[in-house]
């Protein structure tokens, strides 16, 4: 099987191919363009989010706790003093990054579910979704973004099948 680093330099290499597609063809923004270029190194390492010990497991729940934590903090930061900020953000970072980590590892088992195409395919969809309306990017952008990430989930899986065969 292909470890870790070789799934994020081939998701870098394809990511920077296809980045560079879009330079030529200047379809995007250079902001876009290095927002696209990251989404498809996520893509190429996010179906192994369903091993428990894995180093994209680790990157995805620190990043998600922190990521919650901090925005709690924003959300609260003008009602509560810096030491109930700290401890709220504790608490949040915590519960994600350990409670919340420990259920999905107990329902989750490597090569399951997020090593399909349809895994790749929701995923797509929730990358558009979520820059269109969080991030406020235009539907093309968002679009875009989406088969980035779709694309290095695709170069994940046929890395997998790659590397199986004898």
């Amino acid at each position: 099987m292909a470890d870790f680093k070789t799934h994020l330099s081939v998701a870098s290499i394809g990511s920077g191919i296809a980045t560079t597609f879009l330079i030529v063809l200047d379809i995007a923004n250079p902001s876009e363009k290095v927002i696209f270029f990251t989404l498809g190194i996520i893509g190429g390492f996010l179906p192994d989010i369903d091993s428990d010990h894995s180093t994209p497991i680790e990157i995805v729940f620190n990043f998600m706790g922190l990521t919650f934590a901090f925005i709690t903090i924003f959300k609260f930061g003008d009602k509560y003093s810096v030491i109930e900020l700290l401890v709220l953000f504790s608490i949040v970072f915590t519960l994600i990054r350990y409670v919340i980590y420990k259920i999905f590892t107990e329902f989750t088992v490597h090569r399951g579910i997020f090593h399909s195409i349809q895994a790749g395919v929701i995923f797509c969809f929730f990358t558009a979704i979520v820059l269109y309306r969080i991030f406020g990017q235009s539907e093309t952008a968002s679009w875009i973004g989406g088969f980035f990430v779709l694309f290095g989930y695709l170069i994940h899986l046929l890395l997998d099948e790659a590397c199986s065969v004898n």
